[in-house]
């Protein structure tokens, strides 16, 4: 059985628990750009629906129409008064309409964010 396949047989090696967390979040797909040797970050992106977050990523159910690339831009919030995150992710598991995406190159401001969101998170369940 390929595990990073499997959310379920891969929780046990989670090294940060996860938390609930239901919010819209836009996502598009990163494309290597051939001039510069980066990636372009399109302007236009799909909805998706975030199932539950750690410290280290993200759970989306992603739209039928999504085409999945390895590395994805997601921009959502936290909670409804704080500014949007507008992270960049890799794409770790996918099944079905669902995937699990790390987080990449987080800021110091970002990772508190996140760190804070869900240590509350975890204090509730």
């Amino acid at each position: 059985m390929n595990l990073s396949s499997n959310p379920v047989s891969f929780s046990e090696k989670r090294a940060f628990p996860r938390v609930p967390f239901q919010t819209d979040v836009l996502v598009t797909a990163l494309t290597p750009s051939l001039r510069s040797g980066s990636f372009e970050i399109p302007e236009k992106g799909l909805l998706a629906k975030s199932l539950d977050m750690s410290e280290g990523g993200l759970r989306l159910e992603l739209p039928p129409n999504f085409s999945l690339e390895d590395f994805t831009v997601a921009r959502f919030q936290l909670k409804n008064n704080e500014p949007k995150l507008i992270l960049f992710l890799k794409r770790v598991w996918s099944r079905g309409n669902q995937a699990g995406f790390s987080f990449l190159s987080l800021t110091e401001p970002d990772q508190e964010r996140i760190r804070r969101f869900v240590q509350s998170g975890t204090k509730r369940t």
